[in-house]
């Protein structure tokens, strides 16, 4: 075809009409749409890919992303075909805009783009685009077992020898020990001080179980590890590949790393349950991720190579090795608190222990001899001292615990210490401190709020966000309308935190303290509340309110930018 311009008419449009058409798009027959590199999907939008993709019976994600895509720019599509149309027109159509030959050659030139011409939707682009928070990888090889199933057992592989056994008993996989025995050790191992001490790996991961045993909570947990700022066709590429993932030892963050794993581990596809908001399947509530954080700036390596496999627990190994370990570390606590240093029996009880701890080889049945004389003479020692006694079936129980005044005196202290420091940081706190808790001022805390607002219920509100702590409201909310309807207002708006003997560390208080600090230098950005559901009686017990405008998402997002990657 020649290079000079050409007219279009009626008479060639058949064999003109095409190439023009074509030369003018490139020489592509695909018209692709024009998405920019920061074009994304939102969250609602996957939700609805996610039931579309079923709907259509595609294979991959990508294909429900086109089609979605597609069906949701039909009019942008009309207006591609159109103006490809347009081009050819006003560049070699000479008939007068607006005549019968115009019009015409028109509508032909828009019926040849319809039928040669395909729209094409750049679904991997958008993907890529699309970021989609975090992604959980959980070390749960039973598909249809239920998330989180060692909500119970985190105490038995720390304080309980006697379940752990059970446990270990158990068919099916065994989280914990899949992930020891991928860094080349074995379950007794966990139990060896020394190799615990020289072990990165170890000692990092029995102070997650440690830690995880001491929480109350109905919270389920399993082991895994997370990767934040995931993208939707990285969650895409682990539901589809059918590649293995590789679970580097040095990819991870420093700032949130809890695991030190030692060695990479290659995680079968199918045995890992792949958790994020958008993925094929949603988390379940209050799982909790007893793992390592995945560096975020690095994308998740998937390979061919074969998964790790775990071999057989030697399930009496384990449990000597545990029971040696944990009745050794409870009795010597036991010792040291009630001071039975001098205490002959117990001493050689103690010394027969450590003589069994050092040879592996000895006679467990002997061994649980030992242990059993130990606690019996611990139960004299008690009913000697009046602390337990032994009812008609044999068995024990607590006789003398409330008026054991280092038990009775928990509380209080705690209570003080937490008092002292809040002083120390200029918080209006009730003092002297009292003994049932501590008692946070929201009147001033929140001078802004009127109590029509209910400041000592938004303060426990923003505190719960900010930190997970609950407290009590004890002012207006509590109180209750008189016969008129009418709200009398409480002579004191208190948030009470209460502590419990027996229940928390230092550590716990010291978390709510900082989060308490960071909240009253923050405190403008806590707003009022309102009733939602105000029944006429009990309503501080059934009713319900609701914030005052959007001020939690503002705070939760101020508490984001300072707190940053350390949440």
């Amino acid at each position: 075809m020649s290079n000079k311009k050409e007219k279009l008419t009626l008479e060639n449009f058949d064999d003109l009409a095409f190439d023009l058409l074509k030369r003018e798009n490139g020489n592509k027959t695909v018209l692709t749409y024009g998405f920019d590199e920061e074009t994304d999907i939102l969250p609602s939008e996957i939700e609805e890919i996610r039931e579309l993709k079923e709907e259509i019976g595609a294979d991959y994600l990508e294909s429900a992303v086109a089609e979605y895509l597609s069906n949701s720019n039909k009019e942008y599509e009309t207006d591609m075909l159109y103006e490809l149309a347009e081009k050819v027109l006003d560049k070699y159509v000479d008939y007068p805009s607006g005549s019968d030959e115009y019009l015409e050659i028109y509508d032909k030139l828009y019926d040849k783009v319809s039928e040669n011409f395909n729209i094409e939707v750049d679904a991997k682009q958008v993907m890529s685009n699309t970021n989609v928070g975090e992604v959980k990888f959980y070390l749960c090889k039973d598909q249809d077992r239920t998330m989180g199933y060692l909500s119970n057992y985190f105490n038995d592989y720390t304080k309980k020898p006697n379940n752990l056994k059970d446990i270990l008993e158990e068919d099916g996989f065994n989280p914990v020990a899949f992930l020891v025995q991928s860094q080349g050790y074995e379950m007794e191992d966990l139990y060896d001080k020394e190799k615990v001490e020289k072990s990165r790996f170890l000692s990092s991961f029995k102070r997650e179980l440690e830690d995880y045993s001491n929480i109350n909570t109905n919270a389920t947990f399993n082991i895994g590890f997370t990767k934040e700022d995931v993208f939707l066709d990285e969650i895409a590429l682990f539901e589809e590949s059918g590649k293995n993932i590789v679970i580097s030892k040095d990819n991870f963050s420093e700032e949130h790393n809890q695991i030190q794993l030692e060695k990479d581990i290659i995680l079968n596809i199918d045995d890992v349950r792949i958790v994020s908001d958008y993925s094929e399947e949603q988390e379940e509530s209050e799982i909790v991720t007893v793992g390592s954080v995945l560096n975020y700036n690095k994308k998740i390596e998937l390979t061919d190579e074969k998964a790790f496999v775990p071999h057989e627990v030697d399930i009496e190994k384990v449990y000597t090795k545990a029971i040696i370990d944990l009745s050794k570390e409870d009795y010597e606590n036991f010792i040291e608190k009630y001071s039975l240093d001098d205490d002959i029996q117990l001493a050689v009880s103690l010394g027969r222990l450590e003589n069994k701890n050092k040879s592996m080889s000895g006679d467990l049945v002997a061994f649980k001899e030992d242990v059993k004389e130990m606690q019996g003479q611990l139960l004299n020692y008690l009913e000697d001292k009046g602390y337990i006694e032994k009812t008609e079936d044999n068995n024990y129980h607590i006789s003398k615990e409330t008026l054991d005044e280092d038990m009775i005196s928990q509380g209080p202290i705690f209570i003080e210490f937490m008092v002292k420091e809040l002083v120390k940081r200029g918080i209006p706190v009730v003092t002297p401190a009292g003994g049932l808790g501590c008692h946070i001022n929201a009147i001033k805390f929140l001078e802004h709020l009127p109590q029509t607002e209910y400041p000592a219920g938004a303060l426990a509100a923003a505190l719960f966000i900010v930190s997970g702590a609950r407290g009590m409201e004890r002012g207006t909310i509590s109180e209750q309308r008189d016969e008129n309807g009418v709200e009398p207002f409480a002579n004191m708006e208190l948030l009470r935190l209460a502590l419990p003997r027996r229940v928390f560390t230092v550590s716990h208080i010291m978390f709510v303290v900082d989060r308490l600090e960071w909240l009253f230098k923050n405190r403008e950005l806590v707003g009022g509340l309102e009733w939602s559901e105000e029944p006429n009686i009990l309503r501080f017990f059934f009713g319900k309110l609701r914030a005052k405008g959007n001020w939690p998402e503002k705070l939760l997002e101020k508490f984001e930018q300072d707190f940053g990657d350390s949440l």
